[in-house]
């Protein structure tokens, strides 16, 4: 990431595109502001020196940091240069460096050697006149700190923090951009649980406390529990709130969600546009890089596009499935042609000033769709393809007959015999023992050969480990969970109604064609009154299932089936009193915020979209996770571990 001599210099490329956060049930211009005003504050914080100040940026803090501040307003606070922090010197005129980097070792060692190169040639006074600032982001961390000093270097830099939490992408979308999958899953590293804890509260302190949460999964409820900390900690403090506490909260239900709770679904090849353009393009941080041609220019290197609602044709097809995306552009594209040929009626003044008046609308959805057609194409040339839809033929039978067939196993091994991407026959081979409750005996050591014979013995080993480990890949023993699961939640919808031209789809499985995600059912069923129905049925899924119904409680936090002491928390009596969430006063639906810990799909927001729309009781989603991603991403962060460490996807 940002090895480029073009990406040396200005990171963040022009990001005029921030999404405009208009248009939401929340105020996220305000989580923003208050992001870039404590961003500013670090750069004020700076010794100002005559050459200005060199900002240095681990890459994978490019991207999110472009999402809270314009290069010009760094400009503004004495920014002179903007580097990327890379392998190579540093070579600058500046006498004031700050560096803004994750608590990362590797990161850490990079900066560390910059940082001897640059104070080593220098005598006393010179060496006195250079100032060195390095900003942790979110958090600093002792295990870097002490990096620092092996290095002999903590003496010659000042170690501050910058706590970058969530970051709005769109109306109802939220994120730390902070990739953690594999540590918190596989290698048992829990630091990104205090982001999320962190950003839970700072939201609150803008917000109000919110008064229900709920949650399933092991680090869920530590998050929980770390929030009930953070709370008392606040609450012992004789500093004023940011908000006065009896304000009533805007966020009335916090639901938080384990990753490794649903892994079906980050398997399944996603099927809305922008799933599908992340899968084919890549989007980073809410951009994408496209080749000019797209766009119709003729730039010589790649653009970068922003996709967020601040374009209304985007927000309107984003969530369509891929099938019905083509006819819809095509509808859209007879109202412009109709638009344009308006101009030869208007004859009068008015009708004339009128027709000019939707001209420049039109030319605007005009280049949107002419990007949106174009996109679509290079995306339906796949899509349409014999081998896609095999593909997701495979996917859906998996999951509807709940068994590894003897024909599954042949596509599969065919697969491999191709030499098709790593990623995408693990994406397969795991749902397949996901959803047969593991493979058996025979198919299970016949593909583990396979696949180490084909990808190589020293990529495979350690990735096949990997996923036994995390109980993607096993063998068959005992019941098959997923049968019951499916039926117990419908997951599986087999009649799948078409959808008209612009219409509203009758099922949440729209998304996935038939498959209704287990995270969303999950969310649907965890807002009802009578929640805990379901709760032995849902024991087969990793990790407690809790719920806190009133703010600061005073025992501990409760696991459900276990009494507990302490108000508000759902103890092991079976005789549930329905808990439900009070409307706000004006009418408008509870504001329900979904934290995804661990990753969350493009699919996933697009059905909890179509559950804010068409779900009973009626609720607003805002959508929160610790990142976006697919399940090539996924597997991609099991496979290579080390390089993924040291380049997050980034521009």
């Amino acid at each position: 990431g940002g090895g480029s001599k073009a990406g040396r210099r200005r990171p963040f490329g022009g990001m005029s595109g921030m999404p405009k956060l208009e248009n939401g049930c929340l105020p996220l211009l305000e989580v923003r502001e208050h992001a870039r005003s404590e961003l500013m504050e670090a750069l004020a914080s700076l010794p100002q020196a005559p050459g200005g100040v060199a900002l240095v940026l681990d890459p994978s803090l490019s991207g999110p940091l472009g999402l809270v501040a314009e290069v010009r307003e760094f400009r503004e606070h004495g920014v002179e240069k903007i580097y990327h922090l890379l392998e190579e010197p540093l070579t600058t005129e500046c006498t004031t460096i700050a560096y803004f980097v994750r608590p990362h070792v590797e990161v850490t060692q990079r900066m560390a050697k910059q940082v001897r190169q640059l104070v080593l040639p220098m005598s006393g006074d010179a060496c006195s006149t250079l100032s060195i600032t390095v900003f942790y982001t979110p958090r600093r961390s002792l295990v870097c700190e002490k990096v620092l000093e092996e290095e002999g270097v903590y003496e010659s830099v000042t170690v501050r923090e910058y706590g970058l939490h969530l970051i709005p992408l769109d109306d109802d979308v939220l994120t730390l951009e902070t990739p953690c999958f594999r540590e918190l899953y596989l290698d048992g590293e829990p630091s990104v649980l205090h982001s999320v804890a962190t950003s839970i509260v700072k939201l609150e302190s803008m917000l109000g406390t919110i008064p229900s949460i709920r949650g399933k999964g092991r680090c869920a409820q530590q998050v929980m529990q770390m929030v009930v900390q953070m709370r008392h900690a606040l609450a012992s403090q004789p500093l004023e709130p940011a908000r006065p506490s009896s304000d009533r909260s805007e966020i009335s239900q916090l639901l938080l969600l384990d990753r490794d709770v649903d892994l079906v679904t980050p398997l399944c090849t996603e099927l809305t546009y922008e799933g599908l353009m992340h899968q084919q393009f890549g989007i980073a941080h809410g951009y994408v890089d496209l080749e000019p041609e797209i766009l119709g220019q003729s730039a010589s290197r790649m653009v970068k596009r922003e996709l967020n609602s601040n374009d209304p044709l985007y927000a309107r097809i984003r969530d369509m499935h891929i099938g019905d995306l083509g006819s819809f552009l095509n509808h859209l594209a007879r109202g412009v042609h109709q638009g344009y040929e308006e101009r030869h009626s208007a004859v009068t003044v008015s009708q004339i000033k009128a027709f000019m008046k939707k001209l420049n609308k039109l030319q605007h959805t005009h280049k949107s769709l002419a990007m949106h057609v174009n996109l679509t194409e290079r995306i339906q040339n796949v899509t349409t393809s014999s081998e896609f839809h095999q593909r997701i033929e495979r996917e859906q039978m998996a999951m509807s007959t709940a068994g590894c067939s003897t024909e599954a196993e042949a596509y599969i091994e065919e697969l491999i015999w191709e030499d098709a991407p790593l990623s995408s026959v693990l994406r397969l081979v795991c749902l397949h023992s996901l959803t047969s409750g593991g493979l058996k005996p025979k198919t299970l050591a016949s593909l583990q050969t396979e696949l180490l014979h084909q990808y190589g013995y020293e990529r495979m080993a350690q990735t096949l480990s990997a996923l036994h480990r995390l109980g993607l890949l096993r063998r068959q023993e005992g019941r098959n969970a997923w049968v019951s699961l499916k039926k117990a939640l419908q997951l599986v919808v087999d009649d799948m109604a078409e959808v008209e031209l612009g219409e509203e789809p009758a099922e949440l499985a729209y998304t996935f064609s038939g498959y209704a995600p287990l995270s969303v059912r999950l969310v649907e069923w965890m807002v009802q009154p009578m929640w805990s129905s379901r709760r032995e049925m849902l024991s087969v899924l990793p990790g407690p299932l809790f719920a806190m119904d009133e703010p600061l409680p005073l025992g501990e936090v409760g696991t459900m089936g276990v009494a507990t002491k302490g108000p508000g928390l759902v103890s092991s009596g079976m005789d549930e009193t329905p808990v439900s969430v009070p409307p706000p006063p004006d009418g408008k639906p509870p504001v329900v915020l979904v934290f995804f810990i661990g990753g969350c799909t493009y699919g996933e927001i697009a059905a909890l979209r179509w559950l804010k729309r068409n779900g009973t009781p009626r609720r607003e989603y805002i959508i929160a996770s610790t990142h976006l991603f697919n399940g090539d991403a996924l597997m991609e962060s099991l496979v290579n571990p080390f390089e993924n460490k040291l380049h997050d996807i980034d521009s």
